[in-house]
């Protein structure tokens, strides 16, 4: 992250529960201060249930733009 990102904005597509563990597929929008999207992607978050609620415990974001 090179300072320019303001917002970036987390769209899911899916959730799938395995019971103690939740998957979540979805894209990611950053956009900088102007509102001009500078990345557009998508993720994959992988939650696990403890005791005290629901952490992360993977996370995965790839770019759609070419490098």
């Amino acid at each position: 992250m090179d300072g320019r990102i303001s917002s970036a904005d987390l769209i899911t597509w899916e959730v799938e529960d395995f019971g103690e563990t939740v998957v979540e597929i979805g894209r990611v929008v950053m956009k900088e201060g102007r509102g001009e999207t500078i990345n557009d992607g998508k993720f994959i978050v992988i939650w696990k249930r403890e005791v005290d609620g629901w952490k992360l415990h993977r996370d995965l974001v790839n770019s759609n733009l070419p490098a």
